[in-house]
């Protein structure tokens, strides 16, 4: 990077390229908890000793009573494990089972009697009606026994008397998706509970006291100035109101009545409650709707990662043909799976200081002193950081291309200042966005839009590119969610274009998956284009347009592959047609699709079902 700013202009150009990459790269997977002026582990400290100075007990952040940011770093774990889970089990289906069919998904191959039947209906029946006297004030874990025992006897009934393979996959893929659907329901209901006696969570303190008891019995001189008035405890925070001449903040109302006003604002977009001025189309919402696009990218992620590990495992353990393409294939989804879970977590990792920002504001109603109050509130908007960064830019000195002339740039200057209660909180939000928790992401982006009105309404602080940062936590991510549907898409077309040469294509199986790419694809790309239309529509230049417009272009190439792949191929291989393009002459469909143009002309054989196996 230093050699190539030597030469002329073309090569200052390239090297500013190639200091914005790396610096967006190195952005995007720093650690915020590590120690350090201003991290959160220090406000945390900070914010929790001072409380617990005027309280004998301590503030309690509404996120962290509501266990939301808590379950949102187990449900990141779920999502990779089940994952991966899904992966390896379908890789030694083959070495178990006989191919292609793998036990088929035809229910009339269920070998039970009337009174298997009612035994797993009884289950079915018990379940149901403990569920229904349940309420969200219960603990997580009594729904966690219920899906449990639900999942286990339908585990257990699937094993015994229909197969250990696809339908087993089957079960596994319904449950996982049962699974964040209760989940999402249940602590976004948790969080209303604990939104009802918020205002009653922080009483005020009484602030710096002192005891003058005496027990002597002869008074002293102090404690005569005491009778007569004239010698009074003065507490650091009351000499400090007193001051006069210097800068001081505004009173407004109680900041946990404003908090619980924006949180319930945000539970409830369609109702007026907070009284400051917001965008309406900030928020979303919160309907059961909302959980239909995040159960849609569940299933295209986990039947990604079921299809390719089937087929690698069938390269493995029964027929090599097409080996090469399963291998690519594999590979791709593993580097999908591992930068995906590194952009998860380094999002996950600013998320948390949520509470830390919730904390702080809360603490400005118990803490009495004035100076104190008003570096806490600092510290919500993270301005000490934010100040220490413009100075620090405000020195600088670039040339035409934005290159420094002195040296290399400090790249966390750039992201300095960005540890406040809304950036946070669009963190959490893209996290949930892409593990397929969309009906907690709905209320999370809506925490966000409102606590940027709560902080502009209340305080001096604007928040400025609400669009632009939420851009920059969520793209990544659609990126990596349209990849992911790319690879599904190839894989399903060459997989049943390869492997079914003797046997109907399973339409039960490849209709819902080419259905879901589709719908999914256009999903995902109605997102993209609608964020970014927000911002390449503002007027003033940003650098940032260049690379919104890029990851527009990239995204929607996906798409358009996507919907060629699926149209021009999977759908004239489920309707048994030819191919629109270059039909069965073309060599290339040959290679790629055999089952269906070295065999077409050829009658099928007669369909018999390979034999049961566990």
């Amino acid at each position: 990077q230093e050699s190539c700013c030597s030469g002329g202009r073309a090569w200052e150009w390239l090297c500013h390229l190639v200091r914005t990459g790396s610096l967006r790269r190195r952005q995007m997977y720093r650690d915020p908890t590590e120690s350090g002026t201003g991290s959160l582990a220090e406000r945390h400290d900070s914010v929790t000793s001072l409380t617990q100075m005027y309280y004998h007990s301590d503030v309690v952040p509404p996120s962290t009573r509501a266990h939301l940011l808590r379950a949102q770093k187990f449900s990141v774990m779920y999502y990779y494990g089940m994952n991966a889970i899904l992966f390896f089990y379908a890789m030694f289906i083959p070495a178990r089972l006989e191919g292609p069919l793998y036990g088929g998904l035809d229910i009339r191959d269920v070998q039970c009697s009337e009174g298997h039947i009612v035994i797993i209906a009884v289950v079915f029946v018990l379940v149901t009606v403990r569920f229904l006297v349940l309420s969200w004030a219960d603990a997580f874990y009594q729904f966690a026994f219920i899906l449990l025992t639900l999942e286990v006897a339908c585990l257990i009934f699937t094993l015994l008397y229909w197969s250990s393979g696809m339908p087993i996959l089957l079960v596994l893929l319904l449950s996982n998706m049962l699974n964040m659907t209760v989940s999402q329901a249940y602590w976004k209901g948790f969080f209303v509970e604990i939104l009802a006696y918020l205002e009653s969570s922080v009483p005020p303190s009484p602030g710096h006291v002192r005891d003058t008891t005496s027990l002597q019995v002869w008074p002293g001189y102090h404690e005569l100035l005491r009778l007569l008035g004239i010698n009074k405890y003065r507490s650091e925070a009351t000499l400090y109101d007193e001051r006069c001449g210097v800068f001081t903040t505004k009173n407004h109302m109680a900041h946990v009545r404003a908090m619980s006003l924006a949180y319930s604002q945000a539970v409830n977009p369609m109702q007026r409650i907070a009284p400051w001025a917001r965008d309406p189309s900030d928020l979303s919402c919160m309907n059961l709707a909302g959980l239909l696009d995040g159960l849609l990218g569940t299933f295209i992620a986990n039947a990604c990662y079921m299809l390719s590990g089937l087929w690698f495992g069938q390269v493995l353990f029964s027929d090599v043909f097409h080996g090469e393409l399963a291998v690519v294939l594999t590979i791709l989804v593993v580097l999908n799976y591992l930068g995906s879970l590194k952009r998860t977590l380094s999002w996950l990792t600013e998320g948390l200081g949520v509470a830390v920002a919730e904390k702080e504001w809360l603490a400005h109603d118990v803490v009495k002193h004035q100076a104190e109050r008003e570096k806490i509130l600092y510290d919500v908007l993270d301005l000490p950081a934010s100040f220490s960064a413009s100075t620090q830019m405000s020195h600088r000195h670039a040339n035409r291309f934005g290159v420094d002339e002195e040296g290399e740039v400090d790249e966390e200057i750039f992201t300095r200042g960005r540890l406040n209660l809304i950036f946070m909180w669009q963190c959490v939000a893209s996290v949930a966005d892409f593990i397929g928790e969309s009906y907690l992401a709905r209320l999370y982006w809506n925490l966000a839009a409102e606590s940027r009105s709560m902080l502009e309404g209340m305080t001096p602080y604007k928040f400025s590119l609400f669009a632009h940062s939420k851009w920059e936590v969520t793209i990544a991510g659609d990126m990596q969610k349209a990849a992911q549907t790319l690879l599904l898409s190839l894989a399903t077309t060459l997989y049943f274009g390869t492997y079914y040469k003797d046997y109907p294509m399973p339409l039960s199986l490849m209709v819902p998956i080419v259905a879901a790419c589709i719908i999914y694809s256009l999903i995902i790309l109605q997102a993209v284009l609608s964020l970014g239309r927000s911002i390449m529509t503002d007027e003033k230049a940003y650098e940032r347009k260049t690379y919104v417009a890029e990851s527009i272009l990239l995204v929607a190439i996906m798409v358009i592959v996507i919907n060629f792949v699926l149209w021009a191929y999977a759908v004239p291989l489920m309707a048994d047609s030819d191919l629109p393009i270059g039909k069965c002459e073309l060599k290339v469909n040959q290679y790629l699709f055999p089952s269906k143009c070295l065999w077409a002309e050829a009658p099928r054989p007669p369909v018999e079902r390979p034999p049961k196996g566990f």
